[in-house]
């Protein structure tokens, strides 16, 4: 009766096997095509978290790990009503993801890389011809109706940086004072050296010029050109062709004069030390630049960010709370529809 008992409970497994065998997605099938690219999507951010190389400029959003957000792409959210736009807007985040996947992807340690492209061997091809296709079948899935459409419309938000126990506690009240106070006074102080001529300037040590080899003055005229040119997507976004946004960039490229006493008064580019810390290679003098958007009432403007980073800036005192590792310097252009 032992062994009748146990024969009924192995063909039960059998049978339950089976089924689940049968009914496993086939290569070739988008139920499986889109478990793959789960798989894939989980992988890599598991890798990521391991070597802690996750890039903080855009946040994921939610149960959908092929997208993220920034303030500006959730604030268009009004915009995406359906169709074109809702199609736009998905394009939009899924391009940050795309972008920041590809940092925290070079910035992994060789052996991650090498285990997650012997896993998937599509990675050898480069990110985002692995990712592109993946993003877009599951995008497909997953917003098919129009009540998943409104929902991802109506959650969608981009949390704030702040720590929910030092608000409890009230360390930020307690910080928020001296701190304050300390912003002000910096403030202060830089405007009033701005507002002086340059031979004016107290220089304690050698004052040196950082230029972009490419920057070329523009007048009113062309930027106006150039800013007519932008073809207005779905979402109203004025969307520029490589050439004239770079044309763009060089005509406003700022320049520097740095009073440079020591190597943290040095501009140079961004690098991981052997520690994965972030560290300022001074040897290779770099400035970066950025694309990016603001709303103005109705409109949308385009945004030219220029920045560039110091190794450090010094503490001038223990209550000094400006000071520490790394220093820099952002420059942003704001033009309007007109090109003003």
């Amino acid at each position: 009766m032992a062994a009748r008992s146990a024969g009924v409970v192995l063909a039960a497994f059998l049978v339950l096997t089976g089924g689940c065998a049968s009914h496993r997605p086939a290569p070739g099938n988008a139920q499986w095509a889109e478990q793959r690219c789960e798989l894939l999507y989980q992988a890599l951010d598991q890798a990521t978290r391991r070597a802690g190389r996750i890039d903080a400029g855009a946040v994921p959003v939610p149960y959908y790990a092929y997208l993220r957000t920034d303030r500006f792409s959730a604030s268009l959210k009004d915009r995406a009503a359906d169709g074109e736009a809702f199609a736009a807007w998905i394009e939009r985040m899924r391009a940050l993801d795309l972008a920041a996947r590809e940092l925290e992807f070079a910035n992994l340690p060789s052996p991650e890389r090498e285990r997650l492209t012997a896993r998937f061997p599509a990675l050898r091809e480069g990110l985002a011809p692995a990712l592109e296709p993946c993003a877009r079948t599951l995008a497909r899935h997953d917003f098919e109706s129009a009540s998943a459409r409104a929902e991802l419309r109506r959650t969608l938000s981009v949390p704030d940086d702040y720590d929910t126990w030092k608000r409890v506690v009230g360390i930020y009240v307690l910080t928020r004072i001296p701190f304050s106070s300390g912003v002000r006074n910096y403030q202060a102080q830089t405007t009033a050296v701005f507002q002086r001529p340059r031979s004016e300037l107290p220089v304690r040590g050698q004052l040196l010029l950082y230029a972009p080899a490419s920057a070329v003055p523009a007048d009113a005229a062309e930027i106006q050109g150039l800013v007519s040119t932008a073809r207005i997507d779905a979402l109203g976004i004025p969307v520029l062709d490589a050439t004239a946004l770079e044309r763009l960039f060089d005509a406003f490229a700022p320049v520097y004069w740095i009073d440079t006493v020591d190597d943290n008064d040095r501009i140079g580019a961004l690098e991981l030390d052997a520690h994965g810390g972030v560290d300022v290679d001074i040897a290779q003098p770099l400035q970066y630049r950025r694309l990016a958007y603001t709303r103005y009432g109705s409109e949308i403007w385009l945004q030219l960010i220029y920045s560039v980073w110091l190794p450090a800036r010094p503490r001038t005192s223990v209550f000094d709370l400006l000071g520490g590792h790394l220093d820099g310097i952002t420059w942003r252009v704001t033009l309007d529809a007109k090109g003003v």
